[in-house]
């Protein structure tokens, strides 16, 4: 999409962060509505994606015509030609982020590991960080703390639930796919 700065003699300025947020943007209005079981058909949203993209390469006049732009008609069903894979998140009730995903690897890695065991495995050198981070994936039981001694200051004994079994495996799985999917083209 960045590209898109050299098209029709375009002057205004837009950045290469201009066409990284926009990638951005566009794919999360697309995530969330294929995620919402309800959305309209992304059909519906393409006039707005378009003129929120050719905005800042080709300027609101450019804008506005994407806006007005007729939709295609289709008729009948349109065919199927992927599906969404099983949604590894959809039972974790907290923002996931890389280092998120790298502590509970770490806990699979490593079970009964202590939390500067496990720091040191995913590489978070802070140990403030790392309790919030364990402290917080206990409250969503995605971990549970076998320790014997716990409250009593002795080490924490950390172990993958059920949970987080489950979502890592999904994560693994979700992985995979796409690495198949990149392989066939």
């Amino acid at each position: 999409m960045d590209e898109g700065r050299l098209e029709g003699g375009a002057t205004l300025g837009a950045s290469k962060l201009t066409s990284e947020g926009l990638v951005g943007a566009v794919s999360n209005v697309l995530q969330n509505r294929l995620l919402d079981p309800k959305h309209e058909p992304l059909l519906g949203v393409t006039n707005e994606l378009t003129s929120m993209i050719v905005l800042p390469y080709l300027g609101s006049t450019a804008a506005r015509r994407e806006l007005k732009r007729p939709l295609p008609v289709i008729e009948g069903k349109a065919p199927v030609l992927w599906s969404l894979p099983s949604d590894p998140f959809k039972e974790v009730r907290m923002r996931l982020t890389y280092r998120t995903v790298r502590v509970l690897a770490a806990i699979a890695e490593h079970p009964g590991a202590s939390n500067r065991l496990i720091g040191e495995a995913a590489e978070v050198s802070d140990q403030g960080q790392i309790s919030k981070l364990l402290n917080r994936l206990k409250r969503n039981e995605m971990i549970a703390n076998t320790g014997t001694e716990i409250g009593q200051g002795g080490p924490n004994v950390w172990t993958l639930t059920n949970a987080g079994e489950r979502f890592l495996n999904g994560i693994r799985t979700h992985a995979e796919g796409h690495t198949q999917e990149n392989h066939k083209q």
